[in-house]
């Protein structure tokens, strides 16, 4: 960690040492080789306690206050300032407080899913300087046996996520000065797991429950695959305006069909983002990025989607979001005295009760209509940079691999092409 050296006979001993990503070099002033071996133990020993976060630098030090903090022993600004590191329990609860702030709510709804398995399998009241690899990888293993959602076992990708939930969360530690070590979960090893099934049309899906080779369950996460063609995309949407009990759900579920928009994207939508003359929507987004808090991009408006829109919102309740809950609309059980925001649980209560008793009810949730989009941008021969801009992709080529793929009808016939 540390070593004493000396220019030559009768010199002045110096000490070698590096701390922060810094090498100091600084004389101990001595000449004597057992004083010198002595002062490098108790250097050694202030930086220990450094890493340890049982002792902490005053702020805003430079370097040169940090060299001589150290060649002090922490006596140099102030005593040395010994503290009880956090708890996992605090530390996560100090993430959420000041941290998380900002962040999209299913985000961070998230996030928080995966503390409550952080707390009850390493232990809320563990101290954090006591959570090493071993401990995160004892996590993954206990994990890896559980039942997930749908009695199925916790896969190594769900595991995956929570310890990238685990990083951000350890990251603070760091900021704060508690640890002066990198995340224990990024050296954690999981084993393989399976490929997510691909997505599929309508026909792939009723021709395997056709066939009965799956029950129940498989046949609930092949629907969840699903994806609709262009033409199947139009009907369910007009099949939506004449089902929805409410004129607010048909232009949602249309701006969903046609942009490729999340969910949480629909609800922070603006009536100002609709610009009619330049035939763009701009889409707000709290997901990819890490140095924004909202990024836009936009989006090109289709002719039925501007139309929808423009109708809309000449039936427009009042309010700067586009889609306003009217106030006659009861809401939790009351009636409200003007109209709110669309809220997520009821974009999702809306968007299943308008298709419950259609065809459509098959369709789980407004991400279907988003990676239809995608598919069907594909099958256009969109280019791939255009259609990672319009849905605010970053690149991925698992994300490519699972949205961009050909429809079975275009597959068979460039095959039917070959060898003709």
């Amino acid at each position: 960690m540390a070593s004493i050296h000396q220019s030559g006979p009768g010199a002045s001993w110096q000490i070698y040492f590096r701390f922060a990503g810094k090498q100091f070099k600084p004389s101990l002033k001595t000449k004597s080789k057992r004083e010198a071996e002595n002062r490098r133990g108790e250097i050694e020993r202030t930086i220990q306690l450094l890493e340890e976060g049982v002792l902490t630098l005053p702020p805003h030090s430079s370097q040169s206050e940090i060299r001589r903090f150290i060649l002090s022993g922490g006596k140099v600004t102030q005593k040395p300032e010994f503290h009880t590191l956090p708890t996992l329990s605090e530390l996560c609860e100090e993430y959420f407080e000041n941290y998380a702030v900002g962040k999209e709510a299913n985000s961070v709804s998230t996030e928080r899913t995966h503390s409550k398995h952080f707390l009850r399998l390493i232990g809320g009241e563990t101290p954090i300087n006591e959570i090493t690899t071993e401990t995160l990888q004892r996590y993954a293993n206990k994990r890896s046996k559980e039942q997930g959602r749908k009695g199925k076992t916790v896969s190594s990708r769900t595991i995956e996520k929570e310890l990238v939930t685990f990083n951000q969360i350890w990251k603070i530690a760091v900021e704060k000065g508690y640890v002066t070590v990198d995340s224990p979960a990024k050296s954690t090893k999981l084993s393989l797991s399976d490929e997510p099934l691909p997505f599929m049309t309508w026909g792939e899906i009723e021709n395997i429950i056709e066939r009965g080779s799956s029950n129940n369950a498989e046949q609930a996460a092949y629907w969840d695959r699903l994806f609709l063609d262009e033409a199947q995309v139009n009907e369910l949407v007009a099949d939506a305006f004449v089902a929805a009990r409410h004129i607010f759900i048909g232009p949602a579920i249309a701006m969903a069909a046609y942009t490729g928009a999340r969910r949480s994207e629909i609800l922070e939508s603006k009536i100002e983002d609709w610009d009619f003359n330049d035939r763009t929507v701009a889409i707000r987004s709290r997901k990819g990025s890490r140095k924004h808090r909202t990024t836009i991009r936009k989006v090109p408006l289709n002719k039925r989607l501007e139309r929808i829109i423009r109708e809309w919102l000449e039936r427009h309740p009042g309010g700067v979001f586009t889609f306003m809950v009217p106030a006659d609309i009861t809401r939790s059980g009351a009636r409200q005295d003007r109209a709110a925001q669309m809220t997520k649980d009821q974009a999702t209560h809306h968007f299943k009760t308008t298709l419950k008793d259609t065809k459509w009810r098959v369709v789980k949730g407004w991400h279907v209509l988003r990676h239809s989009f995608c598919s069907n941008c594909a099958r256009r021969n969109v280019p791939d940079l255009t259609i990672d801009k319009w849905m605010g992709h970053n690149g991925d080529e698992a994300i490519k691999k699972r949205y961009r793929h050909l429809f079975p009808g275009d597959e068979r016939q460039l095959m039917d092409r070959l060898f003709a």
